[in-house]
């Protein structure tokens, strides 16, 4: 998937960027921020954004 399916599958405002020289991803979405593996699949960046909207809840 790219940037755009994944903003159509849900996350809306997507922002990507990389760090340490392409090692690392960077999701950002309405403050959030996610950090993953240059090889992270679309299911992962979901994920570790739905974790983080279940601390939310949780707090």
């Amino acid at each position: 998937m790219s940037i755009h399916t994944l903003r159509e599958a849900g996350l809306p405002g997507l922002t990507m960027d990389y760090e340490e020289g392409g090692k690392v991803q960077v999701y950002r979405m309405n403050g959030r921020v996610v950090r993953v593996g240059p090889v992270a699949t679309d299911a992962e960046i979901i994920t570790a954004f739905r974790q983080q909207d279940e601390k939310d809840v949780d707090a």
